[in-house]
């Protein structure tokens, strides 16, 4: 129902949509805003949802444009809705849940500052053209499972309160995730990067569950912060992949990771510090190194670096810190060594030859 304190009711609203063009809707609340940008919780469902039609029927316009909408508290559905133009969601917010589960976007996809309050599920979109999440706020769960992303994706900026969840998903392009901030669990298991991707600065204060994603054109996570473990069981690298100044508060796993042919893989904290690339410890055990691979640690502590069954001869190591056996004979040794479980010494005479 529109808003009786209006007293022009022919006047049309000015917010700016894409191109800064003014919306020219009726206004429809006490603010100046017509139905599809008022934040009025009790606006009119049908009369928004005759709105929303009307974007998808006019065939001569260039994008469908949904800049700056509000969408209802009660929830919006796109389920299976087909894009077929560049789909502008620039600065819009949804109030309830968002669902976008097997949406197809045939165009670009701009999701720039766009607020979600509520849980997102973009499980099994389709990405044709360009994603853009840049400086996103996801406040509830987001589930972008089995989502394919054909011609490059970018999270810069985003903030995601909730779990993160980008498993079984592909990203052909770049994937840029530069200074994402993940609160809650981040898990990427089984994701598939065909083309570079870009961690750099990125929070991690829950979880982080990399395990068997694969890296074809490289990875970037220099200076990126896990707060929590991180897992990187059975992740394939390919290309230059760097961990440069990367900090690991608790446990992290890369174990039966494998360096493909050809990759270049370093761990580089630029200083000597115990307590800057793992606090609590690591596991590099049956890490894999394929022909013409290089896998190199410098200026890395490697106390807590779990190396058995590991193709440490194609390991180089570079100013590193190793642990001693004790204080008196202070032999240099592998952490595999120190540990009170039962030891295999089979296996750890292995890493000395």
């Amino acid at each position: 129902m529109v808003d009786k304190s209006m007293v022009n009711k022919k006047a049309i609203c000015q917010v700016e949509m894409y191109m800064d063009a003014p919306c020219g809707r009726l206004v429809y609340d006490s603010k100046g805003k017509c139905i599809c940008h008022s934040e009025r919780k009790d606006k009119d469902v049908t009369l928004f949802q005759s709105e929303i039609d009307k974007i998808f029927e006019i065939n001569q316009a260039v994008s469908l444009d949904f800049t700056r909408f509000t969408f209802p508290k009660g929830g919006w559905s796109f389920v299976n809705k087909r894009f077929e133009k560049v789909a502008q969601f620039l600065s819009s917010q949804f109030l309830g849940e968002a669902q976008f589960r097997a949406a197809k976007f045939s165009g670009d996809a701009n999701f720039y500052d766009a607020k979600f309050s509520g849980d997102v599920d973009f499980d099994d979109a389709k990405f044709s053209g360009y994603a853009d999440f840049t400086d996103a706020k996801f406040s509830g769960k987001a589930h972008f499972t089995y989502a394919k992303f054909s011609d490059g994706a970018q999270f810069t900026f985003a903030k995601f309160s909730g779990k993160a969840r980008f498993s079984y998903s592909r990203f052909s392009g770049k994937s840029l995730f530069y200074k994402v901030q993940f609160s809650g669990e981040a898990e990427f298991e089984d994701v598939q990067f065909l083309g570079a991707a870009n961690f750099r600065l990125a929070r991690f204060v829950n979880k982080a569950i990399f395990s068997r994603a694969e890296f074809s054109f490289g990875v970037d996570f220099s200076e990126a912060h896990f707060s929590d473990r991180a897992d990187y069981y059975g992740v394939q690298f390919s290309g230059k992949s760097d961990f440069e100044s990367t900090s690991f508060d608790v446990y992290i796993s890369f174990t039966s990771s494998i360096a493909r042919e050809g990759a270049r893989l370093t761990f580089d904290v630029g200083v000597l510090d115990e307590n800057l690339i793992w606090k609590g410890g690591a596991s590099f055990r049956s890490f894999r190194i394929e022909k013409g691979a290089e896998v190199t640690f410098r200026k890395v502590n490697m106390r807590g670096a779990v190396l058995l069954e590991s193709s440490i001869r194609n390991m180089t190591f570079i100013d590193v810190e190793w642990p001693r056996t004790n204080r008196w004979h202070k032999r240099r040794t592998v952490a595999d060594e120190m540990i009170d479980d039962e030891k295999d010494y089979t296996l750890i005479a292995q890493l000395y030859q």
